[in-house]
């Protein structure tokens, strides 16, 4: 009885794995999109063909949700039309403006910004405060795994918002 329940815990974590990955949620879904640096960007677009503002934001939503990005809408109030997300600790939103044209022609502008969530600069402030304070008293492994964990959590938000940042390129192109 002990083997067996030995044996069903270390298998638990792969048939998880296996579930995860036949279904599509793997750690690289949205990676087929690419990596564009997450930074600020302003885009301007000439379209010779109307389309109403709601109609074209739909239609870079469904793109979107086609490449297997999180998109959320904002709200009448919100400072942003669409936020993008790959996993939970990274975001891009999106900030569109149009300006109407004579004959059906339309400027499109769109602002691209990505952000990390409110609680991953807090963390990770907290790990390489805890890795510093385990340098200082000289305990060398708990420093590197702490630091290891702050680390990680970095280039998390950066993948997070590099991959999202790209996506909302490639459907705003």
């Amino acid at each position: 009885l002990f083997s067996l329940t030995a044996f069903l815990h270390l298998i638990h974590p792969l048939a998880r794995l296996y579930g995860r990955l036949h279904n599509g949620l793997g750690p690289w879904r949205g990676g087929n999109i690419g990596r564009s640096l997450p930074r600020p960007r302003m885009i301007a677009i000439w379209s010779e063909r109307w389309q109403p503002p709601d109609q074209r934001l739909l239609s870079i939503e469904a793109t979107l949700r086609g490449y297997g990005m999180a998109v959320h809408r904002g709200g009448d109030y919100d400072r942003w039309d669409l936020a993008v997300r790959r996993g939970m600790l990274g975001v891009v939103r999106l900030l569109m403006a149009n300006e109407d044209y004579p004959a059906g022609k339309q400027l499109l502008r769109f602002r691209i910004w990505p952000l990390c969530q409110p609680g991953v600069p807090l963390l990770t402030l907290l790990f390489v405060s805890l890795s510093l304070w385990a340098a200082l008293d000289r305990a060398w492994v708990a420093c590197a795994i702490l630091g290891g964990i702050a680390v990680l959590l970095v280039l998390g938000t950066l993948g997070e918002c590099a991959v999202a940042s790209a996506a909302a390129l490639g459907a705003l192109r």
